[in-house]
């Protein structure tokens, strides 16, 4: 199980669902009988897994598919960074933290 760094929000009208994902990927399901898009029964309620063009055709809210945008995006190893790493900036550029100290940034050209 891979936790989502950062958490998903949606708001609805006036409510706001702030959601913190995990996902996982279920090799064992087929061994179980359970098939992509052939549906089930469990505790009277019809269950199905779907891939995101099923997720498509059968309409599904849109804070499901923030998730799933948030899934996707979690798994392109090209997007990820280490938990716990930060990006540094490129050079040249400055620093966000710099725009909120209390002293102002060195002059350019050295002392003044």
């Amino acid at each position: 199980r891979v936790w989502l760094e950062g958490s998903v929000e949606h708001i609805f009208s006036h409510v706001r669902h702030t959601m913190h994902v995990a996902h996982a990927t279920a090799h064992a399901a087929e061994a179980e009988g359970v098939h992509v898009g052939v549906p089930w029964s469990h505790g009277g309620r019809e269950l199905c897994w779907m891939g995101e063009a099923a997720m498509a055709e059968v309409g599904v809210t849109a804070g499901v598919k923030k998730v799933s945008a948030a899934v996707a995006a979690d798994a392109r190893p090209a997007q990820r960074t280490p938990r716990g790493k930060r990006k540094t900036p490129a050079a040249g550029q400055t620093k966000l933290s710099t725009f909120f100290s209390k002293k102002p940034p060195p002059a350019a050209g050295g002392a003044g």
